[in-house]
């Protein structure tokens, strides 16, 4: 390879990386879809940390002493993020057939009409969906994207969390069994 040569395929190296690195921040919303795996979290254990956010349906007021109780899912959504759109079925059918209470916090969802019509278009599996417009309650959760969902037990504790879209093997294989078995305890 003479040094023409060489030197012209070293000018692609800064441009192959600009579209590695562009690739990465653009696909990046979209890689929670595929995680579903159990994530650690620092509140495993812990109570679910207290908040006090607008009721979306309803303007009432969605407090997190209100998961005490009894064994639920809280899940962090946005009307426009595709992995909660994907995951939407899969809520819908636990809370129908399931009949496990689903709470819900919409994060930082720029028009509010857009996740009330859209819950009223497809389906509202959610008792409660505080808007979290500033994102401190997600914050204070360690959530870094949507969806995510965590199990929280009758004593307001976090016990499992889920990241990503929730599918019906997940559900059904993973996390439904221990619903049951934090609502036995």
């Amino acid at each position: 390879m003479n040094a023409k040569n060489k030197s012209i395929i070293l000018s692609f190296v800064p441009l192959i990386i600009i579209i590695i690195a562009l690739s990465y921040i653009w696909l990046n919303p979209y890689l929670d879809y595929f995680s579903t795996q159990k994530q650690a979290s620092f509140l495993i254990g812990q109570p679910v940390p207290p908040f006090k956010l607008k009721e979306l349906m309803t303007n009432e007021t969605f407090k997190s002493e209100q998961l005490n109780g009894h064994t639920s899912l809280l899940n962090v959504f946005r009307s426009n993020c595709n992995a909660c759109q994907i995951e939407h079925e899969v809520l819908m059918l636990i809370n129908n057939d399931y009949k496990v209470p689903i709470f819900g916090i919409n994060y930082q969802e720029k028009d509010l009409t857009d996740a009330r019509g859209w819950l009223n278009h497809e389906g509202n599996p959610y008792q409660k969906v505080g808007i979290d417009k500033w994102g401190q309650v997600v914050k204070n959760l360690g959530i870094y994207g949507t969806p995510e969902t965590f199990i929280v037990d009758k004593f307001g504790r976090i016990r499992y969390r889920y990241v990503g879209a929730l599918s019906i093997s997940a559900w059904e294989g993973v996390l439904w069994p221990l619903v049951q078995q934090y609502e036995k305890e």
